[in-house]
């Protein structure tokens, strides 16, 4: 992959489904495993029992484990070139499947680029890019997937984006 001219500044996770989603998923597996490991123990499972304890933990390892690293699909690497914001697109190869903590990452394509004039203000750029964010996830590969763009929703009102891009010194 050719890496652009310019400088990466911020990463959005790509996800198979909500956080939420993935957590009742994986609640319900850990259940599951939880009632096979104590099914042919003939001991009487008791949830305040250090060992029970252990045993659930494993469980949720074994079901899933946290959702925000083990469970991205992909990321949306933006970069700023020039009068230009976009966004290189990182997705896994393998098929995808309610577990995908063992997986590669390889680039895929440019998901987008968005050129600004000198005359946009910083918020208008933002305003942009989220707009641009929202309109991407209605497309092929995105469509049926979530982009966590909370982090970036969070940050990107405080940006100066007519700095980053080089329009104001």
């Amino acid at each position: 992959m050719a890496q652009p001219f310019g400088k990466y500044f911020f990463e959005i996770g790509i996800y198979r489904c909500t956080e939420d989603k993935y957590g009742a998923e994986v609640e319900i597996a850990t259940e599951k495993h939880i009632k096979w490991l104590w099914a042919g123990s003939g001991i009487i499972p008791d949830p305040t029992c250090e060992s029970y304890k252990r045993a659930e933990q494993s469980a949720w390892e074994k079901c899933g484990g946290p959702w925000h690293y083990n469970q991205s699909i992909g990321w949306l690497r933006l970069f700023v070139l020039g009068s230009k914001i976009g966004a290189d697109l990182f997705f896994t190869e393998k098929r995808i499947q309610r577990n995908v903590r063992h997986k590669e990452f390889r680039y895929a394509k440019k998901a987008f680029e968005i050129f600004f004039l000198r005359e946009h203000s910083s918020e208008k750029i933002h305003q942009k890019i989220c707009t641009t964010l929202v309109e991407l996830n209605q497309e092929k590969p995105f469509r049926n997937r979530y982009l966590d763009v909370e982090a970036f929703n969070n940050i990107g009102p405080y940006i100066h984006w007519r700095k980053l891009i080089g329009f104001d010194k």
